[in-house]
């Protein structure tokens, strides 16, 4: 007689699936975090640098402040909640790497 699939069994097996489909969304999150880092680069008028005090900052710079920010608590989220699996050990690494590298580059200017 064939085992038969009880819903219990059903929805762990639906979970786990996801959760393994989650252990890779980390990558594009991490992706828009350099993305991000480069524009604001690219609209500070001193480049790595704090900007400066006697300018107003500009709408599209907040902007892009909000998206890295937003991608980074993502990113850790999203690779916390999938922890035991290698995809997210290396993503906590490399966005908390990227992280501790852009502050120690921003705060040596």
């Amino acid at each position: 007689m064939e085992d038969a699939v009880t819903p219990k069994r059903d929805m762990q097996s639906v979970v786990k699936i996801a959760l393994h489909i989650l252990a890779f969304c980390w990558l594009p999150l991490f992706l828009l975090i350099i993305v991000a880092d480069d524009k604001i680069v690219a609209l500070n008028p001193q480049g790595r640098g704090p900007w400066p005090d006697s300018l107003p900052r500009t709408a599209e710079f907040d902007k892009w402040i909000s998206v890295r920010i937003a991608s980074y608590f993502g990113a850790i989220f999203i690779a916390l909640i999938t922890l035991p699996r290698i995809q997210s050990i290396l993503g906590l690494l490399l966005v908390v790497g990227y992280f501790l590298f852009r502050f120690w580059q921003s705060s040596s200017f």
